[in-house]
């Protein structure tokens, strides 16, 4: 008889949803490109179930359940990723009841150390009280969230043990019945930004077959317009699998085109759920046989952009027991953009000139040349290390004989580049705090683009995420 339930609550820190914004803007996401194999299918599907909910919190409910708002999507932090893995791994391997706490005393080091959850490494004593029945509490939530990700300012998780499968777990906690719902309130709250969720298989002689759990942070980075995809099943015998993605485009709306690319083919996503400038749901039905199917999400706005989840690599769904790599480079799309020609192969239609009778410019009549903008790095100064969890303040000097409209960083992360847009702070200075995400080299260089749309760049620097 399966009597495994599912527990927890809103673990807040004190006035977490209360707390303003900070001044800062948080790193954007990476989207979904794995990172040390966080996140592995089974977790990537957790969090597409999450986001699914979040986007019609009154269609995906229980019967007695309490409808909240629909909410922006989550955005997918490795920090949070590393720190529910850490905790479903400790819980199996330390073979221990279902508990929010740690069932020991965390080493301080254990976001740093490499360990992966497992008592000899994660525990001050190499141990839990390695007892089913109950364990004293450890290390507070609170506190082993810290160890991993400094930066959140208010935090809640949720966790639950025995499912097995990360779509019917998602159910058994955003199913839940009104006055008894504390993990639905969790997944479903606009106050919660960035989330992560862990998986464990455990060994024999635990107390659990497998334990599930997801952390959640009050950050809010920018994310793309595809901010979680997955499919569900995520993995299974051969018949037809539906593939779920996620689309928010606040000034948009809905996408000009969304594909499911399966191994290649483009099959057209249709919308299911929610509002597509908050939080829409899009799904496609594929059947598969037998193998390793490679799949990545590609989408285009109103205004022509070209939108894609993963990033730059595809996740895999394992059909029919075979073993598959988590995550594979993205094959070419059936439906992708064909590129531009050799514009150095077209043919002079007016044929060639002969240099003696061509006219000549009227220089009275010429503008002046529009000098180009310049623009040098203030900060941060290249090569310096911080903290996750810091704030890096990025500063630029711009000027322009005409004038300086604007100036971005363009931010590279794990090959992953983003442009974050720098304020006028007056006499030239464009500045912005930055918040910093997980471990990692930064690198980045300034743009600035003066009155005529013209732009220069300055030399490329980098920074080290301890």
């Amino acid at each position: 008889m399966k009597n495994w339930a599912v527990v927890g609550a809103l673990l807040a820190v004190a006035g977490c949803n209360s707390q303003p914004e900070p001044a800062t803007y948080e790193e954007q996401s990476l989207g979904g490109d794995p990172q040390n194999g966080f996140p592995n299918p089974y977790e990537r599907a957790m969090f597409m179930a999450a986001n699914r909910t979040r986007s019609d919190p009154s269609t995906v409910k229980g019967p007695q359940s309490k409808i909240y708002p629909a909410a922006a999507p989550l955005a997918l932090s490795y920090d949070l990723e590393r720190s529910s893995r850490f905790h479903a791994n400790m819980l199996s391997k330390g073979k221990a009841p279902l508990m929010h706490a740690s069932p020991c005393v965390l080493r301080t080091d254990v976001a740093t150390s490499g360990c992966d959850g497992d008592p000899v490494c994660g525990c001050t004593t190499g141990a839990t009280c390695s007892s089913c029945s109950a364990c004293p509490d450890g290390t507070d939530v609170g506190t082993r969230l810290r160890y991993f990700a400094p930066q959140e300012r208010g935090w809640g998780e949720i966790i639950a043990a025995g499912y097995g499968d990360p779509w019917r777990v998602m159910d058994g906690w955003v199913d839940e019945a009104d006055g008894a719902d504390g993990h639905r309130a969790i997944v479903t709250s606009a106050s919660y930004g960035v989330a992560g969720f862990g998986h464990s298989d455990s060994p024999a002689g635990a107390c659990r077959p497998n334990f599930d759990g997801g952390d959640f942070g009050g950050s809010k980075p920018a994310t793309g317009r595809i901010p979680s995809a997955s499919s569900k099943p995520y993995a299974g015998a051969a018949g037809s699998y539906r593939v779920y993605a996620t689309w928010a485009d606040p000034q948009g709306g809905a996408p000009a085109s969304l594909n499911a690319i399966v191994d290649g083919s483009c099959v057209a996503m249709q919308r299911e759920l929610g509002d597509p400038r908050l939080n829409a749901t899009y799904f496609a039905d594929v059947p598969l046989v037998a193998g390793c199917h490679s799949v990545f999400v590609l989408g285009t706005s109103t205004t022509g952009a070209s939108e894609r989840y993963p990033s730059s690599t595809a996740f895999t769904i394992r059909v029919g027991g075979v073993a598959c790599a988590e995550s594979v480079a993205q094959p070419a799309a059936s439906c992708g953009t064909t590129p531009p020609g050799d514009l150095g192969s077209v043919a002079d239609l007016a044929g060639p000139t002969d240099l003696a009778t061509a006219p000549k410019a009227d220089l009275s009549t010429t503008p002046p040349a529009d000098a180009l903008p310049t623009v040098t790095q203030t900060s941060p100064v290249t090569g310096a290390s911080y903290a996750a969890g810091a704030v890096v303040h990025l500063e630029a000097h711009a000027t322009d004989d005409h004038g300086v409209t604007g100036v971005v960083a363009s931010w590279s992360r794990s090959g992953v580049t983003t442009i974050y847009t720098l304020g006028a702070r007056g006499n030239g200075v464009w500045a912005l705090d930055l918040t910093l995400g997980s471990a990692g080299t930064r690198v980045f260089h300034y743009v600035a683009t003066d009155t005529a749309g013209q732009t220069a760049s300055s030399p490329s620097s980098n920074i080290v995420v301890k």
